[in-house]
């Protein structure tokens, strides 16, 4: 055989391999996990079916993805749904958490409390305030955000314990675990009531206006972007309201469910020896919930039906903007803020997909 024949044989074999491999995924991202433990009894599941890390790094198709990671040595499990942009690159950090068997008649946790009575209403509109000075304005409109921004920072807290205890979003501090046949019962005795709101906004800021008629407060919204933050956790808390209210987790490793299977069984068998006017009480009793979350705030000052409105000129309002900007603290507020209900509005999509592809039982 010849040279050029040798050449052709060598480059159908080399096609042939080429074809025998799995086609390449151009547009798949990368998700790296951070701690990670190292050890081989640690799973990671994509979607269902195990992966293998590389370097801690595993490669996934754009769109939601459910990841899992399960450590059967110790009975730790941690679940996430992930986004993947085509061909992009994100760090997720592992928190495992462990698993709570939820035998015969087990309670799962407890309510939360209610949430607690709304703060003190704000200070009645006074009829001076045409004659204050523009510092003494500034300080009466940085009193007012303060306000705004302390209710937001309640609402934010309470839907991120709502999330974390209802949907085990972003991270619960347990999973449970029960067999598709095993029923539970309601958890214990709510948590106690939350605190006190915040008091309302004083009435004076109410009478303040640009010169177009506008609401002088809420130009200042707007011109330190706070609108948007009002807006984006409003719509969360409305989506998470609607999210189920358990955190099942089925578990993939053999090991582990065998683990666990076991452990119900022989519950069961336990179960069964007791008279029947003792298995009203088997199970193990959830401790009380948490407290509830703090009240809203009270209702806003109220303004005389006779007060007139002042107007203030684009200059005034100017200068008074550019002296409450230099509010840094109240700066570094909001963009706390602002950044804190963008991860909320992640984890409430996030618990979405989770109920969507039926995560959440």
């Amino acid at each position: 055989m010849g040279h050029g024949g040798r050449s052709t044989l060598w480059l159908l074999a080399l096609l042939a391999f080429a074809s025998s491999l799995p086609a390449l995924a151009v547009d798949h991202g990368r998700l790296r996990l951070l701690n990670l433990p190292k050890r081989q009894t640690v799973f990671v599941y994509l979607d269902g079916r195990p992966v293998t890390p590389q370097d801690g790094v595993v490669s996934l198709a754009p769109g939601w993805r459910e990841l899992q990671v399960e450590d059967p040595q110790y009975g730790r499990v941690f679940r996430r749904m992930a986004e993947m942009q085509p061909n992009g690159f994100r760090s997720l950090a592992v928190e495992l958490r462990s698993v709570i068997l939820l035998g015969p008649m087990k309670f799962p946790q407890a309510p939360s409390g209610h949430p607690g009575p709304p703060g003190p209403a704000g200070r009645p509109a006074s009829p001076t305030t045409v004659e204050v000075e523009p510092k003494v304005l500034a300080g009466l409109l940085q009193e007012a955000l303060y306000t705004l921004i302390d209710d937001l920072e309640g609402r934010k807290e309470h839907l991120h314990e709502t999330l974390k205890h209802r949907a085990g979003t972003p991270t619960p501090e347990q999973y449970y675990y029960a067999p598709a046949n095993t029923q539970t019962r309601p958890g214990g005795v709510p948590g106690p009531l939350g605190p006190q709101g915040p008091p309302g906004v004083p009435g004076d800021v109410f009478v303040l206006q640009t010169e177009t008629g506008q609401l002088l407060l809420d130009e200042l919204k707007r011109e330190l972007n706070l609108r948007p933050v009002e807006e984006r956790l409003a719509a969360a808390e409305s989506r998470a309201a609607r999210l189920p209210t358990t955190r099942r987790v089925t578990l993939f490793t053999p090991e582990l469910r065998a683990r666990f299977d076991q452990e119900v069984e022989r519950q069961k068998r336990e179960y069964e020896k007791l008279p029947p006017e003792e298995r009203r009480d088997f199970g193990l009793a959830a401790p009380p919930g948490a407290p509830g979350p703090r009240g809203r705030r009270g209702p806003d000052g109220r303004v005389p039906a006779d007060a007139k409105p002042i107007r203030l000129t684009a200059q005034q309002v100017e200068k008074l903007l550019t002296l409450i900007t230099q509010d840094r603290y109240l700066q570094q507020h909001i963009q706390k803020l602002r950044a804190e209900v963008g991860d909320i509005a992640l984890w409430t999509t996030e618990a979405e997909q989770q109920a969507a592809q039926g995560l959440m039982r």
